[in-house]
């Protein structure tokens, strides 16, 4: 069995839990794993784990990613799924065997996937053909129009009681 890592991206993220459940995950499906937090100051330190890391690949699995550097990692990217295209950030890269040289650095943005797949799985919302309207600006917001849209909604509405910060998230 082959060791891998991978990590958690941003800043700060030392009170991050994410480790101790991904080593759990890992420990109990007998993977020789581990999972890091790499704390990056600034976005020259984040270009330069990932290029380390791709150096490193297929040791290194890829990232989680989290404020404030979902938007500075696409720069890296080599691909990125519809959700991260659209919404101009990444919250994990994964590094893929395309059958190159080297792996292929893929941005995924799951975000909103998250919301969908709550409301639809868990609540069992039908979103496809639905009227839908997120409600305030906050951190996941666009990730969450934007899922509903790619999940088939035929209307994503935006309210908020702050205008500005609307326009801003919607690039207006």
């Amino acid at each position: 069995m082959t060791s891998s890592k991978a990590g958690v991206i941003g800043y700060p993220v030392d009170h991050s839990l994410s480790p101790l459940i991904h080593r759990t995950v890992y420990a109990a499906n007998h993977l020789d794993w581990s999972y890091e937090r790499c704390s990056c100051r600034d976005a020259d330190a984040v270009t330069a784990l990932i290029a380390e890391a791709r150096d490193e690949a297929p040791e290194w699995l890829g990232f989680n990613v989290t404020m404030p550097y979902k938007r500075t990692v696409l720069a890296s990217a080599d691909e990125m799924d519809a959700s991260a295209a659209m919404v101009g950030g990444a919250n994990v890269l994964c590094f893929e065997d395309r059958g190159g040289e080297r792996a292929a650095l893929v941005g995924y943005n799951t975000d909103g996937y998250g919301v969908v797949s709550a409301l639809e799985a868990g609540g069992g919302c039908r979103l496809k053909d639905s009227r839908i309207a997120v409600c305030g600006t906050g951190a996941t917001a666009l990730s969450a129009l934007v899922s509903f849209l790619l999940a088939g909604a035929s209307e994503v509405v935006l309210a908020t009681r702050a205008p500005e910060p609307a326009r801003q998230l919607l690039g207006q």
